[in-house]
């Protein structure tokens, strides 16, 4: 065997890196292409909460009337009247992007709540003296009253934490403002 050795490519493995590089560059590019078409931030029409520490520290929520170089127009909830805030004054914009729901805040605040429930009831049982002295006091009812106390009040709080929505906030950059 006199002659070079050749390494021996096998030929699904180009096709392996033909497919990595392509899916490297549709993760690189699809991105940057979504940032592109994304519209301006702040549009006529768009609820947002707009911060301020100018001199007292103040929070204005409203609707975009117009977005100007040097402010917004906002005509705030419940007033009739626009007003125009100074981008030099704000501190903070954001915008609303919808609702969420509040299931998991419910369940949390209603299992506290339930145990909490069961804490109380044993301990006025317990400071009843007409309890049967070979019981126990508390293990006459165990621990599963703060089981089902607590899951009582979990499903409770799910339920009315399922009917509630809390409005999702996104943060916008103050860099909307720009001298044309």
């Amino acid at each position: 065997m006199t002659g070079k050795l050749r390494a021996q490519v096998h030929p699904r493995s180009k096709c392996f890196s033909r497919t990595m590089l392509l899916a490297t560059v549709a993760v690189v590019v699809a991105p940057l292409t979504a940032l592109a078409q994304q519209p301006d931030p702040l549009q006529p029409g768009d609820h947002i909460r707009v911060h301020s520490e100018e001199i007292v520290h103040f929070r204005i929520r409203g609707d975009i009337v117009d977005v100007r170089p040097d402010g917004i127009l906002l005509r705030p909830s419940g007033a009739v009247e626009p007003r125009f805030l100074s981008s030099g004054f704000i501190t903070r914009i954001e915008k609303r992007t919808g609702n969420r729901r509040a299931t998991l805040d419910g369940t949390l605040l209603g299992a506290l709540a339930g145990l909490l429930t069961g804490v109380a009831v044993i301990g006025i049982a317990e400071a009843d003296d007409r309890i049967d002295p070979t019981c126990g006091r508390s293990h006459c009812y165990g621990k599963g009253l703060y089981v089902a106390t607590t899951a009582a009040g979990a499903a409770i709080g799910a339920l009315a934490g399922f009917r509630l929505r809390l409005p999702v906030w996104e943060r916008v950059q103050l860099s909307v403002f720009s001298v044309e």
